[in-house]
């Protein structure tokens, strides 16, 4: 079994991991499994990368009875999508879709090729963030997905197992897409923040605390505190999930 023996990993390059952008859940799982897939030695821009939409029905565990068409509108919905990051040497920001063509044979398999930008943020050697694309499994809310990686790079970078990382809420928003969403703060933290943590918390291998900061009676920033789940954890994390995929694949 390929998912026991050789954990699927995802890489992103700091750009990415910090971009402005919004997906939904599917799009997000598709998106990830295809970066996952990507040998980063071997990429070629303009590659056409094929899935089997089955093996991410599977890995995924979705089990909804249109869980092909969840898939293929993920797709076409990815097509339509762009990205804003911050090209730290022009020092301006810069838009480009996610996806420059797709594919489809109406027999369970599709694919796509990555637009030039992305494919050198999935592919770069330095200032990456890598994970076991299994930790998010279970990571049902988009926001979870993004925070835990954004956190997830910066403890990577630590010299110790711990950081503290405050954002402004402002730029939080933004970052997440939701500049235009949850005009209360209370709504923000409700909804987004701490669904987000209790998610991150439950499901991945690290932990996340958090406390929010104020300018007079206004809250501006939230402080994120993280550290790696205990290792003996994620070791009973590992087999719970080697079991499933035994069952999957029988």
């Amino acid at each position: 079994m390929v998912f026991m023996d050789k954990p699927i990993i995802i890489k992103k390059e700091k750009n990415l991991v910090n971009a402005i952008y919004r997906l939904t859940l599917g799009e997000q799982r598709l998106f990830h499994y295809a970066i996952a897939k990507i040998n980063p030695f071997k990429h070629h821009f303009g590659e056409i990368y094929k899935i089997a939409v089955v093996k991410v029905v599977n890995f995924y565990s979705i089990n909804a009875s249109d869980a092909y068409k969840y898939m293929y509108d993920a797709l076409d919905r990815l097509f339509e999508r762009s990205i804003t990051y911050y090209d730290e040497l022009q020092e301006m920001y810069v838009t480009c879709r996610l996806i420059h063509k797709k594919y489809d044979n109406k027999k369970g398999i599709i694919g796509f090729v990555f637009g030039d930008e992305i494919s050198e943020m999935v592919s770069s050697a330095r200032n990456f963030l890598s994970y076991r694309l299994y930790h998010t499994i279970n990571l049902t809310n988009v926001h979870a997905n993004r925070i835990y990686e954004i956190i997830l790079y910066n403890l990577q970078r630590s010299p110790t197992s711990k950081i503290t990382k405050i954002f402004e809420v402002s730029n939080l928003k933004e970052i997440l897409g939701l500049v235009n969403k949850y005009k209360r703060f209370a709504e923000f933290r409700k909804y987004v923040i701490e669904v987000a943590l209790i998610q991150i918390n439950n499901h991945t291998d690290i932990q996340l605390c958090f406390d929010i900061r104020k300018t007079g009676s206004i809250p501006t920033h939230i402080k994120l505190i993280a550290q790696y789940t205990k290792v003996s954890k994620l070791k009973r994390k590992w087999m719970l999930y080697k079991e499933k995929i035994k069952i999957l694949h029988n």
